[in-house]
């Protein structure tokens, strides 16, 4: 395999009729998922779309994410999936990065879209008009391109908040991706075959999610997509399907298994699941194995790392139960190690930098050259999560260098918080922090000191910050002080502020 393309071509010519995804009720075989990309390849080149050309998905899960991430691979365009959680003002910057030919979105969003400045042209999935997506595609030929093109070309763009506060693009390459899928064949998430069902109710634009579907492809077994990730939807599909694989982030998971209609359910034909984003408790972990009976392992990793980077295998999972704080061993041809401020290699217990070289890691960040330089020390990507070895190579992670917030499994920088917060003219100062969270782990605090005299509150901020920032940034709670920690320097210490919030609880980085 050359490309992501071929995942579909192959399974596309050898086992047409295969089922390839399952998603509200309607089937698509593999023959007609590869037709379909072969229409969406060609529709591209019609509108003189060149080699690298980007295309933005705007939806939730469906199957036409696969028929575009497929059809751009086979025009050698890049797709860059769009959080549809994110305000106008955040796709607005991303659409402005990129500079999209194409945004095919959902009509739920399609306001959101026509209201982008980029130039791009849009097509609405289901319209029924002129500007619908399907009628796009299936007025194309639908003989496959065939483009020359390889590893090197660059698949896909996935933005990630930054430590600055703007988003940056994560480019993933062909030779990235398919090196990631390589883990499926040294044995590392165990043997699939093309009978299996794979649930995913991941979004399709983190990483996570579109590794899932690749994995899939990849060993031509069968998607069952769920659009969301609601837990009575997750519950309904386990009654309506055998699935063999599933994956979660425990907050999700805990849902499913807390549901009343979970205890009837068949849960037999379930051999493994999957999670990430944070570690699991035991007592979540005990649930677990009395409902589903199956297979576990724990991912850990970043987007611009193809993902996971280490794992926490099943036996693990069934040890010792000190293990589960732990994030796992490196996956292979996966190198990892500990380092001082200097770059210098710790020994184990020994706390630092957590660094990375892997041939899943990114070719860089879009248009981002200085922040590409400063992510690498001599081909080592640095995490920003601070963490250590144990004597046995296992990973733990201790804190977060770069201040990130978890909650449910996503990503919060602090900073993008922060900048959004001071567009109020009542605050003066703010710092953003990850507070103790039953539900999700970690929420977003703000801790704010007002302008003299104002009578902001918490319930007209939080409203304000949804103007800028999707749902799961904004802060679920507000404090006001006088004052915030600095140093001599003048720099706020974010530590300092969540040391009150995190005493007599052990903070589940992840």
């Amino acid at each position: 395999m050359e490309t992501i393309a071929d995942l579909t071509r192959g399974p596309g010519r050898t086992s047409p009729a295969h089922p390839a995804i399952i998603c509200e009720g309607e089937t698509l075989s593999y023959g007609e998922l590869d037709a379909r990309a072969s229409r969406v390849a060609n529709g591209l080149q019609a509108m003189g779309s060149g080699p690298g050309a980007r295309v933005c998905f705007l939806a939730r899960n469906s199957a036409a994410f696969a028929e575009v991430m497929q059809g751009a691979a086979k025009a050698r365009c890049i797709l860059v999936p769009l959080n549809w959680r994110l305000a106008g003002p955040e796709i607005e910057f991303i659409t402005s990065d990129c500079s999209p030919v194409l945004i095919v979105v959902e009509p739920e969003f399609e306001e959101i879209a026509r209201a982008l400045s980029c130039a791009a042209k849009i097509l609405v999935i289901g319209a029924g008009n002129e500007g619908d997506f399907a009628a796009w595609r299936d007025a194309q030929a639908g003989t496959d391109p065939m483009l020359a093109g390889g590893r090197d070309d660059v698949a896909l763009i996935m933005y990630t908040s930054g430590t600055t506060g703007l988003p940056k693009g994560v480019q993933l390459m062909h030779r990235n991706l398919l090196a990631h899928l390589a883990f499926i064949d040294a044995g590392a998430f165990g043997h699939w075959v093309p009978d299996d069902l794979q649930l995913i109710c991941l979004p399709l634009f983190h990483v996570g999610g579109t590794d899932s579907l690749l994995w899939s492809f990849y060993t031509g077994s069968q998607v069952l997509l769920l659009r969301d990730a609601a837990a009575q939807t997750i519950v309904d599909a386990f009654r309506a399907h055998r699935v063999t694989i599933a994956g979660f982030v425990p907050t999700i998971m805990a849902m499913v298994l807390d549901h009343p209609d979970t205890a009837g359910l068949d849960f037999s034909a379930l051999r493994l699941v999957s999670y990430g984003g944070s570690p699991i408790s035991p007592e979540l972990l005990q649930q677990a194995y009395a409902t589903f009976g199956c297979r576990f392992q724990q991912l850990f990793g970043m987007t611009e790392a193809t993902g996971g980077v280490v794992m926490l295998a099943d036996e693990d999972h069934r040890g010792d139960p000190a293990l589960l704080k732990a994030c796992g061993r490196p996956l292979p041809t996966t190198q990892l190690k500990v380092v001082d401020s200097d770059g210098h290699a710790l020994q184990a217990g020994e706390v630092g930098e957590i660094a990375v070289r892997s041939p899943t890691m990114m070719k860089g960040y879009w248009q981002r050259p200085e922040e590409t330089a400063k992510a690498f020390r001599d081909g080592w990507y640095l995490t920003g999560d601070a963490g250590n070895f144990d004597a046995q190579g296992y990973l733990y992670i201790r804190d977060r260098i770069k201040d990130m917030v978890v909650s449910g499994g996503e990503n919060i920088y602090p900073t993008e918080v922060e900048i959004a917060l001071r567009r109020h003219p009542d605050v003066a100062e703010v710092a953003v922090i990850g507070v103790p969270d039953p539900k999700w782990g970690e929420a977003v605090k703000a801790v704010v000191v007002r302008q003299p005299g104002s009578a902001l509150d918490d319930v007209g901020l939080i409203a304000f910050a949804r103007t800028y920032l999707a749902g799961f940034k904004c802060p679920k709670s507000v404090d006001f002080v006088a004052e915030l920690p600095k140093n001599a320097a003048g720099k706020v210490l974010r530590r300092e502020l969540r040391k009150q919030y995190w005493s007599g609880n052990e903070r589940q980085v992840g």
